[in-house]
C-alpha cells in the first residue's frame, strides 16, 4: 500500500491519509522506550532513545505537509503537538540525567537529589512518550475500523 493510498471500498471518495509516515512514527516511538527502558541502566542509550524520539518528532511535522481528509487532520495535529511537547520535557529529563552523572562522578548518579528529580523527570517523559506512541498507534488501528 502506497504511503497515501486510499482507503476503503465503500465510500463515494476514498478516504487520504499518511499511513506509511504514521507507521514509521510508530517504530520510532516504541523504539524510544525500549532503548528508554535499558537507558536507566546504561545512560549513553539515553541519547540515542533522544535522538529516535527526536526523528520521529521530525516525521510528525512532516505529517502536516502530506495530505490527508479534513476528519484526520485534527488527529494529525494531535499527534504533532503530543510529540514536540514530549520532546522538550524528554531533552530536560536527559539534561538532568547529564548533570547528575557529571555532578556525581560514578555510576551511583540517581542517590542525590539532582540524580532523583532526573529520574522523575525520565518517568514523566516515558510516560508522555508511551502516550504519543499510543496515540499513533490508535489512529493507525482506527482507519482500518
Amino acid at each position: 500500500m502506497s504511503p497515501e493510498a486510499p482507503i476503503g471500498d465503500d465510500f463515494d471518495k476514498p478516504i487520504k491519509v499518511p499511513l506509511t509516515l504514521i507507521r514509521v512514527i510508530v517504530v520510532f516511538d516504541f523504539s524510544t522506550i525500549f532503548l528508554w527502558f535499558f537507558g536507566v541502566f546504561f545512560p549513553p542509550l539515553q541519547y540515542i532513545s533522544l535522538g529516535c524520539f527526536v526523528f520521529a518528532t521530525i516525521l510528525a511535522c512532516m505529517l502536516l505537509c502530506r495530505e490527508a481528509d479534513d476528519e484526520f487532520q485534527g488527529r494529525i495535529l494531535f499527534i504533532l503537538i503530543s510529540h514536540v511537547v514530549t520532546v522538550f520535557v524528554y531533552i530536560a529529563a536527559v539534561a538532568l540525567q547529564y548533570a547528575a552523572v557529571v555532578r556525581n562522578g560514578s555510576d551511583n548518579w540517581s542517590s542525590e537529589e539532582l540524580g532523583m528529580s532526573a529520574l522523575i523527570m525520565l518517568f514523566i517523559a516515558i510516560v508522555m512518550v508511551l502516550f504519543s506512541a499510543c496515540l499513533s498507534a490508535t489512529f493507525v488501528r482506527s482507519i482500518f475500523q
